[in-house]
């Protein structure tokens, strides 16, 4: 597949407003596909993964995955397996991100989807 289709992917998706599901949904915690009416971290990565679907990324190669930024808050990101090693697609970013890229920053991992598609989660390590 190509890495262009992530950076469009992001772009694209990033361009949605920022709202938080307790404004939108009045709960705390709500997972949709992002949308031109506002979203957060989770409904970002969750457009990110079903547009990369649509543009014939294999789901076996993608996985929704949570981590702490620097600020210490939980946040959801969509992890992409490339030929390159993984790519992070983040709505708080706009091209596609490395994972040392992302510990440099500050983030730290804590859980992904055990394979693309699971409703099963474990430990998301970062290789050093």
């Amino acid at each position: 597949m190509k890495l262009s289709d992530l950076t469009e992917v992001n772009a694209e998706c990033n361009a949605f407003p920022y709202k938080a599901d307790a404004e939108r949904y009045g709960s705390p915690d709500f997972w949709a596909e992002a949308d031109a009416d506002g979203s957060d971290c989770e409904d970002f990565a969750l457009a990110k993964l079903h547009r990369l679907l649509d543009r014939g990324w294999h789901i076996d190669d993608l996985r929704l995955a949570c981590c702490y930024v620097e600020t210490g808050e939980y946040h959801a990101v969509l992890e992409v397996a490339t030929d390159d090693g993984p790519r992070i697609l983040d709505n708080r970013h706009q091209w596609p991100m490395t994972l040392e890229q992302l510990r440099t920053i500050g983030y730290k991992p804590d859980r992904i989807q055990a394979h693309g598609g699971s409703r099963k989660w474990k430990e998301w390590k970062w290789e050093a």
